[in-house]
C-alpha cells in the first residue's frame, strides 16, 4: 500500500479501511502491516486515535438558575 499522501485527517478514511481489513485477515499485526506494506508504528498510532476519536463525546447538560431574593451583607432582605 505505501504511504498516503495528505494531512491525518484525509487519512482517516484510508486508515478505517486498512483496520477493517486487518480485523477480517485474521493475522497478527506485524504479519499484516508486511503483507500490505503498511508501515506497524503508524498502524498502531491510527488504531489508537481512532478508537479515542470513536469515544463518544461528554455531553452537558443546560442549567437553568433561578433567581432567589438575595440578601444584602447587612442581613436584611434586598427587593423587597
Amino acid at each position: 500500500m505505501g504511504r498516503v499522501a495528505g494531512s491525518r485527517n484525509g487519512r482517516e478514511p484510508y486508515w478505517r479501511l486498512v483496520l477493517a481489513r486487518w480485523k477480517r485477515s485474521g493475522l497478527s499485526v506485524r504479519a499484516f502491516c508486511l503483507a500490505e506494506g503498511v508501515s506497524a508504528p503508524s498502524f498502531y498510532w491510527w488504531r489508537r486515535e481512532l478508537q479515542r476519536r470513536d469515544q463518544p463525546k461528554p455531553a452537558f447538560l443546560p442549567v437553568h438558575v433561578l433567581a432567589d431574593k438575595a440578601e444584602s451583607p447587612a442581613g436584611k432582605k434586598m427587593g423587597t
